[in-house]
């Protein structure tokens, strides 16, 4: 009888525990990285004032930021846990389309982008 008892106290312990591990997975913290780059033309010149679109390939929004006198972009804490699309606009003109995977391990990733004239 005691061996039985002593089961199921381990049992209920064990369990216990199992939950409180468990439930705490569930409330860790979001992990984020930082985006950041460049834009620049076909000569690798810096493009002030271009405009660089990063699109949640999940919920489909999209943030939005001008480059500064160097062409300098960033994106503070943005979902490691979700897919991007990265492209810039300059005069009319396009980038091609980058893609920031949740797969890439980096904690920041540095991008640049290139806008050739047509």
């Amino acid at each position: 009888m005691i061996f039985q008892r002593t089961t199921a106290a381990t049992v209920a312990v064990y369990g216990l525990c199992c939950m409180s591990f468990g439930t705490h997975g569930l409330h860790a913290q979001q992990v984020e990285r930082d985006l950041f780059g460049v834009v620049e033309d076909g000569h690798h010149e810096p493009l002030r004032g271009a405009v660089v679109y990063l699109e949640n390939s999940s919920s489909h929004s999209v943030v939005t930021y001008l480059t500064d006198r160097s062409g300098h972009f960033s994106f503070k804490r943005i979902s490691a846990d979700t897919d991007y699309d990265l492209w810039a606009i300059f005069r009319g003109q396009q980038s091609k389309r980058k893609n920031i995977s949740q797969f890439d391990t980096h904690p920041d990733r540095a991008v640049t982008l290139t806008i050739k004239p047509e």
